[in-house]
């Protein structure tokens, strides 16, 4: 029997009884568990140490793991890797927050969803996307031989801004376009927000750390804020005199900032890549940006009322999210 079929069949008893005085079973007598957290640990700890070559194949994880596997041929070695769930894979970019308050700043956001009712208490996740009249490229379905287009506009590039948020427990989505990002429209989308959501008593607000979001003229409008964490607010700001027009709203909005550079935090994201997805991708406005507006318009509102739809597309409702527990999900794994 070889090592690999007796590691598929996982007869790990017989086969080290079967093998007693004789060759070295595939693996030591481990579980399949910790010969797969050994080789993990292996494989990472080979690339810290040899950047160059930066990738593994399977000669080099044979000769880094001579001493944990029976097996010399790569056909055996693949099988084992494959029973033990390590498998090559494409790799991804990423970037993890350099935030050193990440941990506390997550446990904030946490802390308020699960003290949330959604009545009195509401959270929404709020962020901001500029589209274009000119469409992304996307894949599509065609003939054979006759490869979709994605017609572009000759002349200008133009331009145009979402502002949004969306409720986390029932999928609600407030939003406003407008051609760009100032201080009164993120009034006005703060205005949207009251209501929306008219019985509130307070509104928290997750939302990224771009300086436009902590202007002193939109913090003049909200009431007084209790974050325990410092807002980016750029030194010239803050000798400005809030507007005395923005003064008197007093919107019962607590704001709460996100780590920096983790978007994945922000379940909005999502919404922007079904909007993509559905709309912006290949689409056929590239001459009239009313058109193309009015199409997203149309998109956007489709999620005005509660859509269970849309948090199973932000993740949501997945109960091994990050936000699981804070959002009593039944079988939220702690």
């Amino acid at each position: 029997m070889s090592g690999y079929s007796a590691f598929n069949k996982g007869a790990w008893r017989a086969y080290l009884l079967m093998q007693a005085g004789g060759a070295k079973p595939p693996i030591p007598p481990l579980s399949p568990e910790q010969a797969r957290v050994a080789i993990d640990q292996q494989l990472q700890a080979g690339v810290a140490q040899q950047p160059t070559p930066s990738r593994w194949c399977l000669r080099r994880i044979l000769a880094a793991c001579s001493g944990l596997l029976a097996v010399r041929s790569l056909g055996g070695l693949l099988g084992i890797l494959r029973r033990l769930g390590i498998t090559r894979q494409r790799a991804r970019g990423y970037v993890h927050s350099p935030d050193g308050a990440y941990d506390a700043k997550l446990k904030a956001i946490q802390t308020v969803l699960s003290q949330c009712d959604n009545k009195q208490k509401v959270v929404v996740f709020a962020d901001e996307l500029t589209y274009y009249n000119q469409p992304s490229v996307a894949p599509d379905y065609a003939l054979e031989k006759q490869q979709p287009k994605a017609h572009q506009a000759l002349g200008q590039t133009k331009s145009w801004r979402i502002m949004g948020c969306l409720n986390p427990f029932d999928g609600r989505l407030t939003t406003i376009q407008r051609s760009k990002i100032s201080v009164a429209a993120q009034v006005e989308l703060y205005q949207q927000l009251r209501l929306d959501y008219p019985q509130a008593q307070t509104i928290y607000v997750v939302m990224d750390n771009w300086p436009m979001h902590y202007h002193p003229d939109l913090m003049a409008a909200l009431i007084a804020q209790q974050t325990p964490f410092a807002l980016n607010i750029p030194k010239s700001w803050q000798a400005l005199v809030p507007k005395k027009k923005y003064k008197a709203l007093q919107l019962p909005i607590q704001l709460v900032p996100l780590p920096t550079y983790a978007s994945w935090l922000n379940p909005i994201e999502k919404v922007w890549k079904w909007l993509k997805k559905e709309v912006i991708h290949n689409h056929r406005f590239a001459h009239s940006m009313d058109e193309l507006k009015a199409r997203i318009q149309e998109f956007l509102a489709g999620f005005r009322a509660v859509s269970p739809s849309l948090l199973s597309y932000c993740g949501l409702q997945n109960p091994k999210g990050i936000y699981a527990q804070a959002l009593k999900l039944k079988t939220a794994v702690i």
